[in-house]
């Protein structure tokens, strides 16, 4: 999933200007990025599914929350921190955030 976003955003003319990539290109950074050694690919633990349920509990529509509720629930169960622009994170509860400067 977070691939898949990183693709979208890479390709995206709103977010990458003129710098935006084809999508064969920005496949070829998400390897590049893969074959680095401060990057690591990690594997869903088999606890996500108990923890997901408990943070699609919240009065949002739920086409914001779904992709949000999971990967708060990805980094939970494997007790790692998500690191976002997004301020929106901090309503899960249990989730270790960092926020990027903008």
């Amino acid at each position: 999933m977070v691939q898949l976003g990183l693709l979208r955003l890479l390709g995206n003319h709103m977010v990458m200007g003129p710098g935006a990539l084809s999508a064969a290109k920005a496949w070829s950074r998400v390897e590049e990025l893969l074959e680095d050694e401060r990057v690591e690919f990690v594997a869903e633990s088999p606890t996500l599914d108990s923890v997901l349920p408990g943070l699609l509990d919240h009065p949002v529509p739920a086409s914001h929350l779904i992709t949000d509720a999971y990967l708060a629930a990805f980094a939970i169960s494997a007790n790692r921190a998500l690191i976002t622009l997004d301020r929106s994170f901090r309503r899960f509860r249990g989730l270790q955030v960092r926020f990027l400067k903008p």
